[in-house]
């Protein structure tokens, strides 16, 4: 497993920097303005906005996109993209203030998906869950699992809600892949837990469920969460629980 974990993450972040690759003794050869740049053969190298805000984006010599990469405050953001030099698609990062966030897909440049891995921004230097695909497109293996909850405030041993709570699930959901998610409340004193939301999605990452509880009390809150393969057919289950929600 720790070898497949440290396979996956050299693959990720092979080509992670935009700037550790370019070659400035053979790429750049004189500048037009403070924010583009050209290549020997008057191609464009690069072209960055002058405003903190916008796309910046890396060509190759043959006028191929290389990078794009979104800029908000001077901070990689939002989606960007990797591209090979014959055009074909090569990776789609997702970021939030520079920090890894959401589903990171890389291909293979004959189209196969390459690696998926997925990032929760309470974990931003690694990942949550990935997986990895050889070239011809055959399964090798998984870490982690794409499950979290946040927007639940924690005093010590005990966790706040109101009666209305919108709870905030960050879920990884790989191709192919379908999830199932439901929570399940328990009343202080009681032995059985009883079913509340549940919801069912497959190409969601990020969404809100807004929890009833019936009264101010002391509850335990259970959430499982079930990931279907339609490719492969499995069936996997995580499941989380918090004691000592306090409703207020």
């Amino acid at each position: 497993m720790k070898s497949f974990v440290f396979i996956c993450w050299a693959v990720i972040f092979s080509s992670c920097i935009y700037s550790s690759t370019t070659d400035e003794k053979t790429v750049i050869t004189h500048a037009n303005s403070d924010n583009c740049s050209y290549y020997e053969n008057g191609q464009l190298a690069y072209i960055i906005p002058a405003a903190d805000t916008g796309t910046a984006i890396w060509y190759y010599p043959n006028g191929q996109i290389q990078y794009a990469f979104r800029f908000k405050n001077d901070k990689y953001h939002g989606i960007c993209k990797l591209y090979y030099e014959s055009g074909q698609l090569k990776e789609i990062r997702n970021y939030d203030s520079s920090y890894p966030f959401g589903p990171f897909i890389g291909f293979y440049e004959n189209g196969q998906p390459e690696f998926y891995a997925f990032f929760d921004e309470e974990r931003s230097d690694t990942a949550l869950y990935g997986k990895a695909y050889s070239q011809s497109g055959e399964f090798q293996g998984e870490f982690g699992f794409p499950f979290s909850l946040i927007n639940i405030e924690e005093d010590e041993e005990k966790y706040w809600m109101s009666r209305i709570q919108p709870i905030e699930i960050i879920s990884a959901i790989p191709p192919h892949t379908r999830v199932s998610f439901t929570i399940y409340l328990r009343k202080e004193g009681e032995s059985s837990f009883v079913m509340g939301q549940n919801k069912t999605l497959d190409h969601d990452w990020h969404f809100i469920m807004n929890q009833y509880f019936p009264s101010k009390d002391k509850y335990d809150m259970m959430v499982i969460a079930q990931y279907s393969d339609t490719i492969r057919h499995d069936l996997k289950q995580d499941t989380i629980m918090l004691k000592n929600i306090w409703i207020d």
